[in-house]
């Protein structure tokens, strides 16, 4: 790999395109909590607008899908703000047709342009209905045709087994916002300058100051609800019962979700680490990459790593998924206490388990946030199935 230097690395241009409430909602997350090296753009529909977004630029988009997806003017307000950069990525919570129509224009925008593109997506409830999950499934597999990659996730799994007690329907949006907010937040660590160390090992991320949102989210099962992190669950891990998350607290997890997915990526190349990593690794791993699926995973104590890996894996679903899939990233952030032998053990674990064929690219960048006697990472696994319209 070649050596890149932070002014090399500040040049690359990141933007993160907030769509529809759902999206605004886990952008205005990403401000707040300070993600580096990111450009926020707010969009919405004519009908909903953009009111609240935090984000510098903000654009309306006429159209619904997939009847009229946006006009002329449309495209060329997209345009405007997709120019001169490198890596997008659409935040969206699917289910609202003429939000998802935005969010489809702003994919083939950034398909035209050659702009490598991830959507990170979140399907409705179930509580929403069978039209709505009709709609979304509808958007998913339209954007899913003009992004490099797309990662989606279920709404239901991030507020917890039955609905989450007594979580209302705010809470649980603002829980999906905060989850996407994480999503965000774990994908764009590999995007800061890696300090070069050649250990023949590649990085992974997570979660700043805390452990991963959700473990294991983003995969199609949930074999183990409770336990899972803050799932808004009537029982934690440690069997206490937990207090019912208030409608802003939902809205937040649903953002962290998205933060930490993006932070995943975009960290390894933007914040120095022990691997050096850039954006051609990235290309590497999310160019035509179809479907995505993420796992993530924390340990605390003695045990810290192999608790941390056991964590990410222990869905069977997702553990099918990895064996099968050709791309690999892998983020595991350093801490003060980190060492060495950890990172190796972690990462031996991950490529055993891997497809044997697998491309894998590991970040490790360095971080003050993370607790002394916690280990976490996050899996990015994709190229399991055949991307359905290839980009030259």
């Amino acid at each position: 790999m070649f050596d890149f230097s932070t002014a090399e690395a500040m040049s690359l241009v990141v933007k993160v395109f907030g769509v529809g409430k759902g999206g605004l909602n886990a952008v205005n997350h990403m401000i707040s909590a300070g993600l580096p090296g990111l450009e926020f753009v707010g969009v919405g529909p004519a009908s909903q607008g953009t009111e609240g977004s935090l984000a510098r630029e903000n654009i309306l988009i006429e159209g619904t899908f997939p009847d009229r997806p946006g006009t002329p003017e449309d495209r060329e307000r997209v345009s405007g703000r997709l120019k001169g950069t490198h890596l997008v990525f659409i935040v969206h919570t699917l289910g609202c047709e003429v939000a998802t129509a935005a969010a489809h224009l702003v994919a083939e925008v950034a398909r035209e342009m050659k702009i490598l593109s991830v959507a990170l997506v979140a399907r409705p409830f179930f509580l929403e209905g069978r039209k709505r999950q009709a709609a979304a499934e509808v958007g998913f597999q339209a954007i899913r045709r003009q992004v490099d990659c797309i990662v989606g996730f279920d709404s239901d799994r991030v507020i917890g087994p039955a609905g989450g007690g007594t979580l209302s329907m705010t809470e649980a949006l603002a829980r999906v916002g905060r989850t996407l907010q994480d999503a965000v937040d774990s994908l764009s660590s590999f995007l800061l300058p890696q300090t070069p160390l050649m250990l023949g090992l590649a990085p992974v991320p997570a979660t700043p100051g805390g452990k991963p949102l959700v473990p294991g989210l983003f995969r199609r099962e949930a074999e183990s609800p409770t336990g899972a992190g803050e799932t808004g669950s009537e029982v934690g891990r440690l069997g206490r019962p937990k207090p019912p998350l208030t409608p802003e607290q939902a809205a937040r997890r649903e953002a962290a979700t998205f933060q930490d997915q993006i932070k995943a990526i975009t960290e390894i190349v933007i914040l120095p680490g022990l691997i050096c990593t850039d954006f051609a690794d990235l290309q590497i791993i999310l160019t035509n990459a179809g479907t995505g699926e993420m796992a993530f995973g924390s340990g605390q104590g003695e045990n810290r790593v192999t608790d941390a890996v056991d964590h990410a894996f222990e869905s069977p679903s997702f553990l099918e998924t990895l064996r099968k899939a050709k791309s690999v990233l892998l983020h595991m952030p350093m801490g003060p206490q980190t060492s060495i032998p950890e990172i190796h053990l972690a990462a031996t674990r991950v490529q055993e388990l891997a497809h044997p064929d697998a491309t894998i690219i590991m970040g490790v960048p360095g971080t003050d946030d993370l607790p002394a006697d916690t280990f976490r990472l996050s899996i990015l696994a994709t190229a399991f199935e055949p991307h359905p319209n290839p980009r030259s």
